[in-house]
C-alpha cells in the first residue's frame, strides 16, 4: 500500500531515544487525529518507518489503496506543523527522566565554566530571503550536537517535502534540489557542529531518496 509522509517531531536522537519519539508521534497523531478527524475510507494514518541513505527515522503518514487523499494529507501536515511547534518534546523527556530517574544522582547545577557544555540553536530561514535577519526563524535549542544535527535535518526533509509539489517533475532530484535552493528552509545550528552541519549539502542527497517516494 503506498504512503505518504506528512513529517515528524523535533525531538530525540535515534538510535538511542527511539522510545521517546515513538512516544510523541503517538501524541501528536492523537492531536492530529482529533483536529483533522479519522482518515478517509481505504485510508489510514499511522506512524511508519522512512528510510534513506543515513538510516531510517520515524515519522507520520497517510497510507491509501487508491489516489492519495491531498486535503487530508495537507491539512494533517499542518497541523502536524503546529503540534510540533507548541509541544516541547525535550521539555517532556527532561520530566520523563526526572520522573523514572529520582534517584539517580544530580549534576551539579553550578559546574565551573570549564566544565559547561554547550547547548546548540537551531536558526532557520528559507532560501529566497538568504541575507534577510527579519525573515529568521528560531528552530529550539538542544543539549547535544546529535539532537541539534537531527532536528535539522527533519526541517530540511519537511521542506523538500513540501517544494517537490511546486515542480514540474516530481521525480526529478536535480530540479527538487534547484527549488528547494531557491526557495526552501536552511536551518544553521550554532555553535557549529564537528564537522558544521550544511543543509544544502544534505539536501542534495536527500533529493535523491524523497525523489523515490511514490507523490
Amino acid at each position: 500500500m503506498p504512503w505518504e509522509s506528512i513529517g515528524s517531531v523535533s525531538t530525540g536522537n535515534l538510535p538511542h531515544e527511539e522510545a521517546l519519539i515513538l512516544f510523541c508521534l503517538g501524541l501528536a497523531k492523537r492531536y492530529v487525529e482529533f483536529v483533522c478527524g479519522k482518515a478517509p475510507p481505504g485510508c489510514n494514518l499511522d506512524i511508519m518507518s522512512e528510510d534513506h541513505d543515513l538510516g531510517s527515522n520515524p515519522s507520520l503518514g497517510v497510507w491509501f489503496e487508491y489516489d492519495p487523499p491531498w486535503d487530508y494529507i495537507h491539512s494533517c501536515e499542518r497541523t502536524l506543523e503546529v503540534f510540533d511547534n507548541a509541544v516541547s518534546c525535550f521539555d517532556l523527556k527532561e520530566h520523563f527522566e526526572d520522573q523514572a530517574f529520582p534517584d539517580e544522582e544530580k549534576k551539579d547545577e553550578h559546574p565551573d565554566e570549564s566544565e559547561r557544555k554547550p547547548s546548540y540553536r537551531i536558526f532557520t530561514g528559507d532560501n529566497f530571503h538568504l541575507y534577510d535577519e527579519t525573515e529568521v526563524d528560531d528552530g529550539g535549542t538542544y543539549a547535544t550536537e546529535e539532537e541539534a544535527i537531527a532536528a535539522a535535518r527533519m526541517i530540511v526533509d519537511k521542506s523538500l517535502r513540501w517544494e517537490r509539489r511546486n515542480i514540474r517533475n516530481k521525480y526529478d532530484p536535480d530540479e527538487l534540489y534547484d527549488q528547494y535552493t531557491d526557495f526552501g528552509d536552511s536551518p544553521v545550528i550554532r555553535p557549529d557542529t564537528e564537522p558544521p552541519f550544511s543543509a544544502w549539502d544534505y539536501a542534495r542527497g536527500r533529493c535523491v531518496e524523497i525523489c523515490k517516494e511514490p507523490f
